[in-house]
């Protein structure tokens, strides 16, 4: 009876209609870095894995407080969280983890400036390549070799995307068949690049693209709406670096 099954999914919960993190009622997290302010809504984290980092100031312009890359960059993971996509009877069906980096180009390439297109484009396929190529045979920057992961490896495949009035560079990964993991990137400052990493992942054996859950659709739409509540305030140094490279484009 029609009547019986909304009344279970109101009690029971629904597996056509996932729990999702509410970021409108989060507190904001203010990330201090290096007097550029990321302003992100930090809602309470629900998956089964622990953090055991804490995140708000850091200089990150300093290489030598940041991990050492093996292209010669320094990076260091700023923001970790994680949610659990939940339905009837509170089963998990799936997942979010997010995490967010800085990584530091300025002993890579003294010249660098970010906010210059081409520099920061060289520097997401670099990034991607790191994030997926491993896992293929024989792939190197610009070929994807052999293997099943799947990702851009030219600036053509990659997409200009804005949340809230900020224009990020959107890359993605994964497995064939696989849902691909979206990554934002964002300049920083001259020399560093920011970036998000969500890695989408199905529980239990489920397929992530079934039909019997709306995982797709609410994995993208925590995405989505994670991303649409990230601000940033630009140091003095970091705006005067995005004006000469403006003045020089």
């Amino acid at each position: 009876m029609k009547w019986l099954n909304v009344l279970k999914n109101r009690v029971l919960g629904s597996d056509l209609a996932l729990t999702r993190p509410d970021f409108t009622h989060s507190p904001e997290l203010e990330l201090d870095l290096s007097g550029n302010k990321v302003i992100l809504k930090h809602a309470a984290h629900t998956a089964m894995f622990p953090i055991d980092q804490t995140f708000g100031k850091q200089d990150v312009l300093d290489v030598s407080k940041l991990l050492k890359g093996k292209d010669g960059n320094y990076g260091e993971r700023i923001y970790l969280r994680g949610w659990t996509m939940r339905g009837r009877g509170s089963k998990s069906w799936g997942g979010v983890e997010l995490s967010g980096f800085i990584v530091n180009y300025s002993q890579v390439d003294k010249d660098i400036n970010l906010f210059r297109q081409r520099d920061l484009l060289k520097v997401v396929l670099l990034e991607t390549h790191g994030q997926f190529g491993l896992q293929n045979e024989g792939s190197k920057l610009g070929d994807l070799g052999d293997g099943f992961y799947q990702y851009p490896v030219s600036a053509k495949e990659l997409k200009a995307v804005s949340f809230s009035g900020l224009k990020w560079v959107m890359s993605s990964g994964g497995e064939k068949g696989e849902p691909k993991w979206p990554l934002f990137f964002i300049p920083l400052s001259k020399e560093c690049v920011l970036f998000f990493r969500f890695k989408l992942k199905a529980y239990n054996g489920l397929d992530y693209f079934s039909p019997e859950t709306n995982l797709q659709q609410t994995c993208d739409a925590v995405v989505k709406e994670f991303m649409q509540n990230v601000t940033i305030e630009y140091s003095a140094q970091s705006l005067a670096d995005k004006k000469q490279a403006e003045a020089t484009a």
